[in-house]
């Protein structure tokens, strides 16, 4: 071997040393001398030449380390290895983490005595980890918080993880091996017929779906059938699906509470998807909000943004705020140590939204709240459905009432005059018919757009015999989408009515102008009453009134004004409801 290969060996020796950013040293057990390289010294922030003593690197050991750094028994053995990770307090105060190996040299005679090594800072790693630990901290708190159970099927072995909370669902205890054939078993067949094609997509490579879904099982320990909702995603290597992970809820008292509705509403309320959990903590002394990317897409933040909790509270839709804070107050002084409630949010655009929020009050000491750790989700579907219900229940009975009095209308018109009693049974039973065509078009959806003037017409044909010669239509042809066109034609319907029991088509001389307009942002239709009484502002908002103005067309606006001379309604449909005119 030439002289030149030592030292080749030992520059590449140096490259990776100074590569892994790795210092060396060596201690003397005969002389009590130690020697560091000069990456030694600058991992302990000393200059390079300071004399190094086992008293001195000690005393640079944090107390409580001290027993990582001192020997142990054997480890002075001939060829024995030391590995530990310790903390260090650098000159200037920094705290490091350092990572050693250390290795044992003896003489002839198997005496130690020289110990050598190298050293490398891995604080970097240290608090990596520290992070991970807090983040499965936080999750655990949160799935506690929610009542929600965590599973993982790995799907090369055939392997299942059921965490403590996901067995208590299906009541298994611990000492159960739980497979994928046990938990077929215990799962509804009809149900079961319903999971697998979802499982097969979730699974394939090529839809890798990510589903939640529904389905009933037996417990294993008394029997009885309960309600679960599961969410699950995909793990896939080299296209092929390694692991199968999600959540677990018991959602039975959920199902219970639905099943007592009416059938359509349990059947929406069955298909109401939970969303995505939005995991989030307060640290309530320092009012730190620590959220997630979902916690921000739910909120509508930039994913990544960090925001105060005023930012989250600027968002509570009027008197929520209070009435949270109220709620959540009463119940923490009765002992309870979760908060549970739903809340609507409203934004500058006018958006809003209901979240539900589930979470774990963690007190300190004094038993005074310190942190809230929990999980947000979307309930806006579920709350809308809800009010819809309500306003639908309403609408029935005004509409019934309001077709009354246009029967009632009819049938005086259609009983005076010098008409026959043929031509006035005829004329009745023809309004009628128009009337009950009118009152279709509020329950028909099955059109891909309407034009607008079909909606006035099928609308006005009640109204449209005596009073045709009354009655201005004027318009483009433009067509709208269906589900607007049932509300455009609840609103005509409501001013119909309104002015044939109270303004211009309720005398023998008032007038009324129906016109639209293809605007800039999409189409404007104008309802102008006049000749009729003098029109007196109501002194109470009744349900026509409501109906018009509150949320009648969620997708545009309605302006009503009760001007003096005449009724005038102004209806603005936005332009991506707008179909091409045919």
């Amino acid at each position: 071997m030439s002289q030149r290969q030592p030292a080749k060996q030992q520059d590449r020796l140096q490259l990776a040393l100074d590569a892994g950013a790795m210092g060396t040293w060596s201690s003397s057990f005969l002389t009590g001398k130690q020697e560091w390289d000069e990456r030694q010294y600058a991992l302990f922030g000393l200059p390079v030449g300071t004399p190094i003593t086992r008293d001195l690197f000690l005393g640079m050991v944090v107390p409580d380390d001290l027993p990582i750094v001192n020997l142990k028994e054997g480890d002075l053995d001939p060829r024995a290895r030391h590995d530990s990770q310790f903390r260090i307090r650098r000159p200037d105060g920094s705290i490091r983490w350092i990572t050693a190996h250390s290795l044992t040299r003896t003489d002839a005679n198997g005496r130690p005595i020289e110990l050598v090594g190298v050293n490398w800072d891995s604080t970097d790693e240290k608090e990596a980890e520290s992070r991970l630990v807090e983040a499965e901290r936080r999750l655990a708190l949160a799935t506690a918080a929610a009542d929600i159970g965590i599973w993982d099927w790995n799907v090369a072995t055939g392997e299942f993880y059921y965490s403590p909370r996901a067995r208590a669902i299906y009541g298994f205890d611990s000492t159960v091996e739980i497979t994928f054939e046990l938990l077929r078993q215990r799962t509804r067949p009809e149900d079961y017929r319903q999971i697998e094609p979802a499982l097969g997509r979730a699974l394939d490579p090529l839809q890798r779906s990510q589903e939640s879904y529904r389905y009933r099982i037996t417990r294993a320990d008394t029997g009885e059938e309960r309600w679960l909702l599961a969410h699950g995603g995909a793990v896939f290597e080299h296209n092929q699906p390694v692991r199968y992970t999600g959540t677990l809820q018991d959602i039975t008292d959920d199902v219970a509470i639905q099943d007592r509705l009416a059938d359509e509403q349990a059947r929406l309320q069955l298909a109401l998807s939970a969303g995505d959990l939005a995991v989030w903590e307060l640290d309530v002394a320092k009012r730190k909000m620590t959220g997630s990317r979902e916690l921000n897409r739910l909120y509508r933040f930039n994913d990544d943004a960090s925001h105060t909790v005023e930012e989250f509270q600027a968002l509570y839709a009027p008197g929520e705020q209070e009435r949270v804070e109220r709620e959540s107050a009463m119940s923490f002084a009765a002992g309870d140590r979760m908060i549970r409630f739903e809340a609507r949010y409203q934004w500058p655009d006018g958006v809003t939204k209901w979240i539900a929020v589930r979470a774990q009050i963690i007190t300190n000491a004094d038993g005074a709240p310190q942190r809230i750790i929990g999980v947000a989700m979307d309930v806006t579907d579920r709350r809308r459905h809800e009010e819809q219900l309500q306003l639908t229940a309403h609408e029935l009975q005004h509409r019934v009432k309001n077709n009354l009095a246009v029967v009632q209308s009819i049938a005086t018109q259609s009983f005076r005059g010098p008409r026959s009693k043929e031509e006035s049974i005829a004329a009745f039973s023809g309004r009628l018919q128009a009337l009950a065509l009118a009152t279709d078009l509020l329950t028909t959806q099955n059109w891909d757009a309407v034009p607008i003037a079909d909606i006035v017409a099928r609308i006005l044909r009640p109204f449209s015999d005596e009073w045709d010669k009354r009655i201005g239509i004027a318009g483009p042809a433009v067509s709208i989408a269906s589900g607007i066109a049932v509300n455009l034609g609840m609103a005509l319907h409501e001013l119909c009515t309104n002015a044939a029991k109270y303004g211009a088509l309720s005398n023998d001389k008032g007038t009324v102008s129906i016109s639209w307009t293809i605007v800039d942002d999409g189409v404007v239709l104008d309802w102008r009453e006049a000749g009729g009484p003098p029109v007196v502002p109501p002194s109470r908002e009744g349900f026509g009134t409501k109906l018009l103005t509150r949320g009648l067309l969620d997708t545009g606006t309605i302006a009503l004004s009760f001007d003096p001379a005449g009724v005038r309604c102004s209806i603005a449909i936005a332009r991506e409801h707008i179909s091409a005119a045919r």
